[in-house]
């Protein structure tokens, strides 16, 4: 008892600190979005549920012909497997969509708690840069349902605070070397583009340091040597060690993927930085001048704080010489990660099926990181009490409104989410069920206003893992980026089309029984009802429907689901 009492009482002067409290409040609030309302809509996070319920079944025995029949592990181990390991666990103790949430709930939890911890590493008195984290914590990536990157974000912190921190006390023998390699390998297991990320700014850190220090050596007329063998034994081994296994990893799960055409190196145009930045934050809002405006102003805000480190003699922390220099490779390191890597990625990784699943989202994922390395470079700045008083209301005041709108979008796609999962009724437990989203360069004048936003892309996979069905437009099965594969001979996006997802190219799906000896039991599209296309591929599927499927439910209120049911003999 006399434990807890004085862990409360330090706790109590804990948030007496104004910066603690507002810390607390604005991530008590950021709750608010994800569990104010039944569903949280994200692209991807209904395959991740899905897909996390087959490895699920399949350690509990559970379906294993169904999974035989379909699905083989995948035998390297890479992207995404830390994240669908914690998914099934969550699964065995709770319903879908609340494991989903609380799987959520985890990164809203790590992503600002690591920031605030790599922060105080870096600046023990910081205060404004602990809070630059909420205005971006709802990012495009969360939407996309890229959840175990978003995790990879915190843990990026988490990695990057821990070097700052123990940096001069690595040793071959210490425990932190240990702990650093567990952590690179669970921010590996994450996602490799953040591994890739904390490997290339701790290594320039460490290297600018070092050339820093060695000059410096060199003008007072010391040996350099000593402390160049000095800081590669105390710093530069240790850290060889604790990324060497995990990037040796890494190394393996790419070369031995299989190779592609089919990728295409993406538009980087240095003047859609910008455009790009501002969507990184608020693309889950279209045509939302609040959200637009908000983030905009956010970016200012950011710009400014920088602007104000640079020029105001009393920004920088007395604590050491050392966060001089460390404003430095931050600094230079934001146009890297921006401009540079983008560019140069889809160059010569995007022949690599595993890579190039992984780096497909370059543009979105750098100007992120873009904003994030900011955070840290912010954080060796110290400020006057009027300047921290003015971000602290405009950082209040930015995640506010966002937050607001964030809740309002969510209630707006509410009814779409439910018209989605409407059709589980309509169809039989265990079938298999292929789902195709009409591709918006088909829609008609007004069809944005019938059929789901993108977002809500692969909402049917909540029926699938409801009704244990084999979703043929499982994407994470075909790309090799992820634990579970299609069995090759029964592969959809082969004998099917690799257009499943979009129908932007035509589909065979009358074949796919003589290909692979199984039927495609029910076909659920989502469609403009009453409207006559003119694409190649969506006359095609609608001939082919007509042939050998019969129209069994239409959804109702907007009617933009169909399903299909295959005609009995």
């Amino acid at each position: 008892m006399n434990s807890l009492n004085i862990w409360w009482e330090g706790f109590v002067e804990w948030l007496k600190r104004e910066e603690n409290g507002l810390f607390l409040f604005l991530l008590a609030l950021h709750f608010l979005p994800l569990w104010s309302l039944p569903y949280f809509s994200t692209c991807d996070g209904p395959a991740h549920i899905y897909n996390a319920q087959i490895m699920l079944d399949y350690f509990k025995s559970e379906n294993l012909t169904v999974f035989e029949k379909f699905y083989s592990f995948n035998n390297n181990i890479g992207a995404n497997w830390l994240g669908h390991i914690l998914l099934s666990l969550l699964l065995a103790i709770f319903p879908p969509f609340i494991a989903e949430k609380v799987l959520i709930s985890g990164y809203l939890l790590l992503l600002p708690l690591s920031v605030r911890y790599a922060c105080k590493a870096i600046n023990p008195e910081s205060k404004v840069a602990v809070l630059l984290i909420f205005p971006i914590v709802y990012n495009s990536t969360i939407y996309f349902g890229f959840y175990y990157f978003c995790y990879s974000i915190g843990l990026f912190f988490l990695v990057f605070g821990y070097w700052i921190k123990y940096q001069n006390s690595l040793s071959l023998s210490s425990r932190h070397v240990t702990l650093l390699l567990i952590l690179v390998l669970l921010l590996y297991l994450s996602h490799p583009f953040s591994f890739t990320m904390a490997a290339l700014l701790i290594g320039f850190h460490f290297s600018f340091n070092l050339i820093a220090d060695l000059v410096k050596e060199i003008r007072t007329g010391r040996r350099w040597e000593n402390l160049l063998t000095e800081r590669l034994k105390s710093q530069f081994l240790p850290l060889t060690i604790a990324f060497l296994p995990t990037t040796l990893l890494m190394l393996s799960w790419a070369i031995t993927s299989p190779t592609t055409n089919d990728r295409r190196p993406q538009n980087w145009q240095i003047q859609k930085l910008y455009i790009w930045i501002i969507e990184s934050i608020s693309i889950y809002y279209p045509n939302s001048l609040p959200a637009k405006t908000s983030s905009a102003a956010f970016l200012i805000l950011l710009a400014l704080l920088t602007i104000y480190c640079i020029f105001s003699r009393n920004s920088v922390t007395d604590k050491s010489e050392k966060n001089h220099l460390f404003w430095i490779p931050i600094l230079l390191f934001i146009p890297i990660v921006g401009l540079v890597l983008p560019a140069l990625l889809p160059a010569y990784l995007l022949t690599l099926d595993n890579l190039s699943a992984i780096y497909l989202f370059t543009s979105e994922r750098c100007c992120l990181y873009v904003l994030l390395t900011a955070i840290l470079w912010i954080a060796v700045g110290k400020f006057h009490k009027k300047v921290l008083l003015a971000t602290k209301i405009a950082i209040t005041s930015i995640s506010l409104v966002l937050l607001v709108m964030q809740i309002l979008t969510h209630y707006r796609l509410q009814s779409y989410v439910e018209e989605i999962l409407s059709y589980k009724a309509v169809v039989a437990e265990k079938a298999t069920v292929l789902p195709l989203f009409l591709h918006y360069g088909a829609l008609p004048k007004g069809g944005y206003d019938i059929l789901p936003p993108p977002v809500l892309l692969h909402t049917p996979a909540y029926v699938a893992t409801e009704k244990e069905l084999v979703n043929l437009g499982n994407y994470e099965a075909h790309t090799g980026a992820f634990p579970i594969n299609f069995q090759q001979t029964v592969n959809p996006f082969i004998y099917i089309g690799g257009a499943i997802n979009s129908l932007s190219a035509a589909i065979d799906i009358l074949s796919y029984r003589d290909k692979t000896g199984i039927d495609v039991d029910y076909v659920v599209v989502y469609t403009v009802p009453g409207h006559k296309f003119n694409e190649a591929s969506i006359i095609s599927l609608y001939a082919q429907l007509e042939v050998g499927y019969e129209l069994i439910y239409t959804s109702p209120e907007r009617g933009f689901i169909e399903v299909y049911r295959k005609k009995r003999k």
